[in-house]
């Protein structure tokens, strides 16, 4: 059965995106893209309805999977939900046929007709031969059943971060999904998603990475004055409360230059006017003080140490692991003023990355602010944080 999504009365289509995206598949020879955005900027909405829904049309079976999932758990739920979509009688004999081999794998005791598997996936200490011969087995039956199928994988970046024993869980998966999409490229064709922009692209620029060079990035353009004024207008066919042409004139220069673009804030700022009785000025600030702004990052870098600041500015304008290099440590010391040794910068990093934390936590003040990346390096948990540090270096 196709994915269906519950169409937001609200939702407004960036078809022409769309277009752009599924004909880089069908006519540009792409068998893979990379998508990098912020979270709350409506990604997930377009990869949801209007990419999915010109896929179906062009005879793509869908399959979006997010993998902001318990740590642990993104694999597991990712086979699960490739096997529910794939010929039950194929899953099952295939299920079987590891379960004789005690390949690590459980199978729970019956699996429904017409709906698919329904299994307890292979235990984390499965031999890696193990989990390649699945995906790759999985994959083979769901192609039986759907020869193009368009995976869209949410949030990719979750499966390089966390606890350091689930990084090395998950990077033979990596490993494993890198080898079954190559060979499979001719019948699926893969978008990679994610919210943290300088990890997912580490993922696909660092060359000692399994991803290195597997799909080339598409920039989703973001919304602009003409998303708010249509939001506004359907919320005025609908005679919501105190919805009026003023209010949404007052908000499409806020939706620019405060709200980021972010269409969760243009509707929250909606909801604010509709249920109280605030002014616009008022709304407008509710929103900004009930989601994340840069308002505290001056008070949150003054925090830090000098050392700490002028790693966290290289990291910001240049590359997570370039930071032991020449052109890093002379920048260091004339911005220090000292000569940092090597020990000092490694207390510094650790620090930064909360001390042995590392992870995907938000950052907020006390937690940590930097994550080790894949293949060495390090990112700024808090993307917009990095931005911030960005553009107020000098």
């Amino acid at each position: 059965m196709p994915q269906r999504h519950l169409k937001d009365p609200l939702f407004v289509a960036r078809p022409d995106a769309a277009r752009m995206l599924m004909n880089s598949f069908l006519i540009g020879g792409s068998h893979a893209r990379a998508i990098y955005d912020a979270r709350r900027m409506g990604k997930t909405t377009f990869l949801q309805q209007d990419l999915t829904t010109l896929a179906e049309e062009n005879g793509f079976l869908v399959i979006y999977h997010s993998f902001y999932a318990s740590e642990g758990e993104q694999v597991q739920s990712f086979l699960v939900e490739i096997a529910s979509r794939a010929p039950a009688s194929f899953t099952k004999r295939i299920f079987n046929w590891f379960k004789r081999k005690r390949s690590g794998l459980t199978v729970s005791a019956g699996i429904p007709s017409g709906v698919g598997a329904s299994f307890a996936p292979f235990s984390s200490d499965a031999p890696e031969e193990t989990q390649t011969q699945l995906l790759s087995e999985l994959i083979s039956a769901l192609l039986k059943k759907h020869p193009k199928v368009l995976f869209i994988l949410d949030e990719f970046q979750e499966l390089a971060k966390g606890k350091p024993a689930i990084v090395r869980e998950n990077a033979g998966f990596i490993r494993n999904l890198r080898t079954v999409l190559d060979t499979n490229k001719g019948s699926i064709k893969t978008v990679f998603a994610g919210s943290n922009e300088d990890l997912l692209k580490q993922l696909f620029q660092n060359h000692v990475l399994p991803f290195y060079g597997f799909a080339g990035s598409f920039e989703l353009p973001r919304f602009n004055t003409d998303f708010a004024e249509e939001i506004g207008r359907r919320l005025m066919r609908q005679n919501a409360r105190r919805i009026t042409p003023d209010i949404v004139e007052f908000l499409c220069p806020v939706f620019v230059e405060k709200f980021e673009r972010s269409p969760e804030r243009a509707r929250l700022f909606f909801q604010k006017i509709q249920e109280s009785d605030l002014t616009c000025e008022e709304a407008t600030a509710a929103v900004l003080a009930e989601l994340p702004t840069t308002t505290n990052y001056d008070r949150m870098f003054e925090a830090f140490s000098g050392l700490q600041k002028a790693i966290l500015k290289i990291l910001a304008t240049g590359t997570g692991k370039g930071i032991f290099g020449k052109t890093a440590k002379a920048q260091i010391n004339a911005e220090t003023q000292i000569v940092v040794t090597p020990s000092m910068l490694q207390n510094a990093l650790k620090s930064l990355c909360g001390k042995s934390r590392i992870g995907n936590e938000v950052i907020i003040s006390g937690e940590p602010t930097l994550a080790s990346a894949p293949g060495g390096g390090y990112y700024f948990i808090d993307t917009r944080f990095g931005e911030w540090v960005k553009a107020n270096s000098r």
